[in-house]
C-alpha cells in the first residue's frame, strides 16, 4: 500500500509540474505575442481615431533632436519669390543644411532671375535638386517629385550609414508651410525612433474612405481588407527610421513612388498614408498643433500660435493665414505673415523691426 500511495503521489506531483509548465509556456507564449505585436497598432475599423497619448516616451539623450531629422521641402521655380525666398530667410535658416533638401522642377534656363535664385541657394549651404517631372499639381507630376524626395533620403542613409550617429526621422513639409523648429524638435523628443511612427495632422475625424475601384487594384496588389485609412493633409508629416525603412520598397524612387501613386489612384501624401495604415497596418499618431495650409488659423490665440508646430498658408478663394500681432510688415512685404511670425519667435533677428 504504502509503494502504490508513493507512485500515485508522485504521479500527482509530475502531473501538477507538467500543468504549471505548460501553464508557464502558454503565458510566455502570449507575453511574447504582446510584446511584438505592441509597435503594430491596428486602426479599428469604422471607428475615428484619437491622439494616441500613450506613445509619448522619454525625451531622445541628444540635446538637440533636429540633429537627427533629415527633412525635405518641395517646391517649384513659380514660388521662388513669394514662397520660397520667404522660408529661406526665416526657418530654413534654423536646420541643419547636411540633412535638408530642397526638391524643385526643371526650367527654362532663359529665366536668369530663377537660376540667380537658386545659385543664390546653393551658395548658402542648402542641398537642391531640380527634377525633371511633369510641372504640374496632379497625381503624375507629385509622385514624380515626391519619389526624388525619398531617393534623396535614402541615398543620404547610404552615403552616411558607417556614422555614429544616423538620422532617425524623415520629415516633409510644402513650401506653404513655416515650420517652428523648436516646437518639432520638442514634437519628436517624445517619440522613440526605433518603433514605427507616423505623425501628422489627419484632415477628416472618421477616415478617409476607399472607393470600390481603388480598393479592387489596392487588394489586387498588396495585402489589404479594410476600406477606410488615415493620412497626414497638406504633405506635413513626419516618419521615424523604423517605419521609413518599411517603406523603402514602396518610394524609393520615381519608379517605385509612382508605381505606388498609379496603384492606388492617390497623388502622393494620400499614397502615402495608404501604405502605412490601409498595407502595413500602423495607425498615423494625430498632432492638433501640426497645422497645414487647409486648417483654420483664424480663431487661434497669440499664446496658441506660438506653440504651433507647423503653419499654413492658403492664397485660394479662401485667405487662410496666422495674423500675429503687431504687424511688423506691409501685406505686400509679408503676404503669408510668416516673416511676422518668425521676428515673434526669434526677437534677435537682425532684419526684425521690433520697434513698429
Amino acid at each position: 500500500m504504502r509503494l502504490r500511495d508513493s507512485l500515485t503521489e508522485c504521479l500527482y506531483r509530475g502531473l501538477c509540474i507538467c500543468f504549471l509548465l505548460g501553464g508557464g509556456a502558454v503565458v510566455l507564449l502570449m507575453v511574447s505575442y504582446s510584446h511584438r505585436d505592441r509597435g503594430r497598432e491596428y486602426v479599428p475599423r469604422n471607428l475615428p481615431l484619437r491622439s494616441i497619448n500613450s506613445q509619448l516616451i522619454a525625451a531622445r539623450s541628444s540635446p538637440d533632436i533636429l540633429s537627427n531629422v533629415y527633412i525635405s521641402v518641395k517646391t517649384t521655380p513659380k514660388y521662388y519669390d513669394s514662397r520660397l525666398s520667404i522660408l529661406k530667410k526665416t526657418w530654413f535658416q534654423k536646420v541643419d543644411k547636411e540633412k535638408f533638401t530642397i526638391v524643385s522642377d526643371h526650367f527654362n534656363e532663359s529665366f536668369v532671375d530663377l537660376k540667380l535664385f537658386e545659385e543664390e541657394v546653393i551658395k548658402e549651404g542648402f542641398h537642391l535638386v531640380t527634377t525633371k517631372c511633369q510641372v504640374e499639381h496632379h497625381r503624375k507630376g507629385l509622385c514624380c517629385k515626391s519619389g526624388v524626395e525619398y531617393e534623396q533620403f535614402y541615398n543620404y542613409l547610404e552615403r552616411h550609414k558607417s556614422d555614429s550617429q544616423q538620422v532617425q526621422w524623415y520629415c516633409h513639409f510644402d513650401d506653404d508651410i513655416y515650420v517652428n523648429v523648436k516646437e518639432l524638435s520638442n514634437l519628436l523628443s517624445k517619440y522613440d525612433p526605433s518603433k514605427p511612427y507616423y505623425i501628422g495632422r489627419y484632415p477628416r475625424r472618421f477616415g478617409f474612405a476607399v472607393d470600390s475601384f481603388r480598393f479592387g487594384r489596392l487588394k489586387n496588389n498588396y495585402n489589404v481588407s479594410r476600406r477606410i485609412f488615415w493620412y497626414s493633409a497638406g504633405a506635413t508629416y513626419c516618419v521615424s527610421l523604423a517605419l521609413m525603412m518599411k517603406l523603402e520598397k514602396y518610394f524609393n524612387g520615381v519608379d517605385k513612388f509612382q508605381h505606388t501613386c498609379a496603384v492606388s489612384e492617390y497623388t502622393d501624401d494620400l499614397s502615402v498614408g495608404a501604405i502605412i495604415n490601409l498595407v502595413l497596418g500602423y495607425n498615423i499618431t494625430h498632432i492638433d498643433n501640426m497645422y497645414n495650409q487647409a486648417t483654420d488659423l483664424k480663431k487661434l490665440s497669440p499664446e496658441a500660435v506660438s506653440k504651433l508646430v507647423t503653419v499654413g498658408f492658403s492664397s485660394g478663394k479662401t485667405v487662410n493665414m496666422i495674423d500675429p500681432q503687431p504687424r511688423l510688415f506691409t501685406s505686400t512685404e509679408d503676404p503669408t505673415r510668416f516673416l511676422t511670425y518668425h521676428c515673434l519667435l526669434y526677437k534677435d533677428t537682425s532684419w526684425c523691426n521690433t520697434e513698429q
